[in-house]
């Protein structure tokens, strides 16, 4: 199985790039409205090694976790975390167990993944979704196996879709750039600043038209349709 070893030993990467999901989940959560409920209880799907988790409970937030990898389980309960292994079918808990679920850069990995969002919506009163929009005009013709493991490729409307062809309504989206320090840290500080600066004024000057040139996150905010 691809992820069986995939979170084996750290990674500098996933911890920088937890902040800015971790950005988008607190943003989306305030538009929820939930005044009453600053701390929300969340179970992360696919919580990898648990930096997401990790940087949530920092907040105050109580979490729980689910991932299919033992690699991935080992890591995040050697953080001190709530991980269970998670075989990608039912999820092993009540109905409305949770304020919110959570699935950050899960989705394009899923081989069936309306079954997974339904149990999401099942066990949450809330779901938050972020995903790479990498379908774009870049996008090449034919798929191409890559160690990433994404196998789904979306851009808004498709992940919009996706969520409401599950009976779940869409609140709230934004679509939001990796941050500087993410770019520094794959590109070097100049490439990388560069690079940084000229995709965050793209999507904020011509949005239409830098989402179809650049690979940038969606992140949607959800809930059952009444």
């Amino acid at each position: 199985m691809h992820y069986d070893n995939y979170y084996a030993g750290s990674s500098d990467w996933r911890e920088l790039a937890a902040a800015d999901k971790v950005s988008n989940i607190v943003s989306q959560w305030e538009v929820a409205g939930e005044r009453s409920i600053t701390t929300p209880t969340t179970l992360e799907i696919g919580c990898g090694e648990g930096a997401v988790s990790d940087a949530l409970v920092g907040r105050g937030w109580p979490v729980q976790g689910v991932e299919i990898s033992q690699s991935g389980v080992d890591a995040a309960t050697e953080r001190g975390l709530t991980v269970t292994r998670y075989d990608g079918d039912r999820l092993p808990f009540d109905d409305a167990s949770f304020d919110l679920c959570v699935l950050t850069h899960v989705v394009e990995h899923l081989e069936n993944p309306r079954l997974v969002l339904h149990e999401a919506m099942r066990v949450g009163r809330w779901v938050i979704v972020e995903v790479p929009l990498e379908f774009h005009w870049r996008t090449p013709r034919d798929y191409k196996w890559t160690d990433l493991g994404h196998i789904n490729p979306y851009n808004m409307k498709l992940i919009r879709q996706l969520l409401q062809s599950c009976e779940l309504e869409v609140v709230s989206e934004a679509v939001t750039s990796t941050g500087r320090p993410g770019f520094v840290f794959q590109e070097g500080q100049l490439r990388g600043s560069l690079k940084w600066f000229t995709r965050s004024v793209a999507l904020r000057v011509v949005p239409w038209l830098a989402k179809r040139l650049f690979t940038y996150h969606g992140v949607l905010l959800c809930r059952p349709v009444p």
